[in-house]
């Protein structure tokens, strides 16, 4: 399963980077430009979506497990191969390898990417900022204006155009990726990278604890849930309220989860403990949980639809201004 994943991840290389070239060779202009978007949209989503699983399998040749007779332990996922031996070392090496090519250079390569557009946008907006309030003053004939000579006028004006269509081009640019910061505030553009780190961790990073430290992969799952949950209540990153609503039902529903198990676990070998109520407390926390779901999703329900109705009351204005 390893291989085969890597394989997969080779093949993705091998096609990203292909089409790259033939849209260098074949393509000019602005055909260029929408092609290199597109290729890069769909290779960030491709990457975004595979991520979590990807991640997962490559620490699953880590779950060993011993038998009794047999000095090597014995994969978990495939009990017919051996941890430990020549053969699980090779894959163990190519696994790791590929983890840290892609299960942590992934986030991080994907903060970078994003942190560099961003920035670069920022630089430039202090100065659209001043050429809009410039040019303010002078439709309004406001402010301090300072004569210049046709000359000086028009090497400004070349300034602030060429300033202003690199601007746009750097919005164009960031809004190719929109898929990863739109939901966001504008100060929280990371927030998908932050999502995509919790899942590794839950995903990958627990095999790893639970294989070293049996049963406190449960441990450290609560841990980190707790962790990004008081980061995400300190951050309320979404703009949107309801879509920050849903992502504490998520984070809420995995802790009791977690903790339900753990609470399992530890009961299992201890008779003062009341499994069957146990149980029934958990089942009904879920159900509450579940029930602030629904009525979360209503609530989204809600807003699009007045939003669906808000712009069906403006297309209708716009026709019959038309119509006039």
């Amino acid at each position: 399963t390893v291989c085969s994943w890597i394989v997969v991840i080779l093949i993705g290389i091998v096609v990203f980077y292909g089409g790259m070239v033939i849209m260098k060779k074949y393509r000019s202009g602005r055909g260029r430009i929408v092609w290199k978007s597109s290729v890069i949209t769909i290779g960030l989503w491709a990457l975004s979506f595979l991520h979590p699983s990807v991640s997962s399998t490559m620490f699953q040749i880590m779950r060993c497990k011993k038998i009794l007779g047999y000095e090597l332990p014995w994969l978990l996922e495939d009990l017919t191969k051996q941890c430990l031996d020549d053969e699980w070392w090779f894959y163990a090496i190519v696994g790791a390898a590929a983890a840290v090519v892609f299960t942590i250079g992934f986030p991080v390569s994907a903060f970078l990417f994003l942190k560099r557009r961003h920035d670069r946008i920022e630089h430039l907006k202090p100065q659209v900022q001043a050429i809009a309030e410039r040019e303010y003053d002078l439709r309004h004939g406001m402010g301090d204006l300072v004569e210049l000579t046709p000359y000086e006028k028009l090497v400004q004006d070349k300034k602030d155009i060429d300033l202003m269509r690199l601007y746009l081009i750097r919005m164009e640019k960031w809004e190719e990726i929109g898929f990863l910061h739109d939901d966001y505030l504008g100060s929280y553009y990371y927030a998908e990278i932050i999502e995509t780190v919790r899942k590794l961790m839950l995903t990958s990073f627990a095999v790893i604890v639970g294989q070293f430290f049996p049963g406190f992969d449960i441990v450290f799952g609560i841990l980190t849930i707790g962790l990004f949950f008081g980061i995400h209540m300190f951050i309320w990153p979404y703009r949107e309220s309801y879509n920050s609503l849903l992502r504490t039902g998520e984070l809420a529903t995995e802790y009791v989860t977690l903790f339900g198990l753990l609470l399992l676990t530890v009961s299992k070998d201890k008779e003062d403990y009341d499994r069957d109520l146990l149980g029934f407390v958990l089942l009904g926390l879920q159900f509450v949980l579940l029930a602030f779901s629904i009525f979360t999703l209503a609530l989204v329900g809600k807003e699009a639809w007045v939003e669906m109705a808000e712009s069906a009351k403006q297309y209708a204005r716009l026709r019959r201004r038309k119509a006039r």
